[in-house]
């Protein structure tokens, strides 16, 4: 992540630091060994709250009583990236971090017309008077090229977009266990 309205969010949310992700792939360069690793079925580098500064990040906040949450939608198939995710999300998990998945395109029709038009936020203090959700623009490619403050009416479809993707997802531990009784996501 970069920008210093994010950096200025993390660094004063009382509450909560919710997240929404909903593009196929992402493209970090931060991520490339892991991915590689991955690719090739070695092990991937470590990565705990030991090894990186973001897990420890979550790991203090939760400590200290601020929810982490991250809501990602998918497709199925899963894209390759969205493969490799699976497992960093367990390490956040770990790290204390709330992780759910929500199927675009699968449940019902009211689940389809709800997350139709999404786009990737971090959304912090929800519901308090210090909410303020951060939108972020990628190139093609998925790379992160900018983050502004949401105004109205952006802030308005966040809220909106963050409940009805929160509605229809599920913990990624259930989540998990029934993909893999239909495909395979590691």
């Amino acid at each position: 992540m970069s920008g210093d309205i994010l950096d200025e969010c993390f660094h004063s949310f009382r509450y909560s630091a919710l997240r929404l992700e909903t593009l196929p792939a992402y493209n970090a360069s931060s991520e490339a060994e892991r991915i590689q690793a991955w690719r090739q079925g070695r092990a991937r580098p470590e990565r705990s709250v030991r090894t990186s500064e973001y897990l420890r990040e979550v790991a203090a906040n939760v400590l200290a009583g601020r929810e982490r949450m991250r809501v990602r939608i998918v497709d199925h198939p899963l894209s390759e990236y969205c493969r490799y995710q699976m497992a960093g999300y367990i390490e956040s998990a770990a790290a204390g971090e709330q992780i759910r998945i929500v199927v675009r395109g699968g449940g019902s029709e009211r689940a389809r017309q709800d997350l139709d038009v999404v786009s990737d936020f971090w959304f912090f203090d929800q519901g308090t008077e210090d909410e303020r959700a951060v939108l972020l623009q990628y190139d093609p490619r998925g790379a992160l090229t900018g983050a502004h403050l949401a105004t109205e009416p952006d802030l308005a479809l966040c809220r909106k977009l963050w409940a009805a993707a929160y509605k229809h997802s599920v913990h990624i531990n259930e989540y998990l266990a029934s993909a893999r009784m239909v495909t395979s996501v590691t």
